[in-house]
């Protein structure tokens, strides 16, 4: 199952990826309104877990999840937005920097070794 979050008109939205060639979404916000309540996001769909799973699971079974607009749409009519935004907490990036050339850790990025005057 390929979840994302995508926007529609103003809302943030849940969804999953579907078709032969990958183009399409269907629309959990949408599926849930006619069947039962969908998580909002994926940070909801998250902290629901295995159920929460088993629900969009129940909710893409539904003859409605292929049965086209409003259910579904066009992946190349929507705009795709972060999965997890905005995130629970801090969030802390590690890495190193690289220079035009890309030498990054294997050039002049690279720790010298300082020799102990003693040494």
């Amino acid at each position: 199952m390929r979840l994302l979050m995508f926007r529609y008109g103003d809302e943030r939205r849940l969804g999953v990826l579907t078709g032969a060639e990958l183009d399409q979404v269907v629309d959990l916000v949408e599926l849930a309104q006619s069947e039962s309540a969908a998580p909002a996001d994926l940070l909801s769909l998250i902290d629901l877990g295995g159920t929460g799973l088993n629900h969009v699971r129940q909710l893409l079974a539904s003859p409605k999840a292929t049965s086209g607009p409003p259910f579904t749409r066009s992946l190349s009519d929507l705009t795709i937005l972060p999965p997890l935004d905005p995130p629970r907490g801090d969030v802390l990036a590690i890495g190193r920097k690289q220079d035009r050339l890309g030498s990054g850790a294997r050039g002049r990025d690279r720790p010298r070794r300082r020799q102990h005057p003693g040494g």
